[in-house]
């Protein structure tokens, strides 16, 4: 079972430059795309603002990064359609597989730090939880650096 958090990439500019009301068609817009990309056991959620949480069955980390670039990659491609031209978008994502030993709350926790670590990376990218250093997930500063990530459109 993997859990993964997507979060809107500078969704606030988008608010800011286009309105409220292109933001809501952006976030139904995003949520449509990633509806089609998933499984019939694939849960999804918005869990605040332009944050959304994916529950995976059956999914280890490795096989949802894959099926988060698929979904990375469909709403980069798919720009919402507006009236002064497409507003581009990208999604960033943070992936953790459930363990027997993890609490529900340290799961989500987790998957978080690797989706902060996507945004603080550079954005447009998913990062598995395994990539996080131990100490940047028990609150620890974030690592000075980037290098452990893979780039965008890599699944490694």
């Amino acid at each position: 079972l993997a859990l993964a958090m997507l979060d809107l990439d500078h969704f606030k500019a988008v608010n800011d430059q286009h309105g409220h009301g292109v933001g809501d068609a952006m976030l139904a817009h995003v949520t449509e795309i990633i509806r089609n990309q998933l499984r019939e056991p694939d849960l999804l959620a918005r869990v605040g603002g332009e944050e959304f949480a994916l529950l995976l069955p059956d999914t280890g980390e490795r096989e949802a990064v894959t099926l988060l670039e698929r979904v990375r990659r469909k709403v980069q491609e798919t720009p919402l359609p507006h009236a002064d031209g497409p507003i581009p978008m990208t999604v960033s994502a943070g992936v953790a597989e459930s363990r027997p030993d993890m609490e529900p709350g340290r799961w989500m926790h987790v998957a978080d730090a690797a989706l902060y670590m996507a945004k603080r990376c550079g954005r447009n990218r998913t990062v598995r939880a395994t990539q996080v250093p131990e100490e940047t997930l028990t609150g620890g500063s974030p690592p000075p650096h980037c290098v452990i990530l893979s780039e965008p459109g890599s699944e490694d």
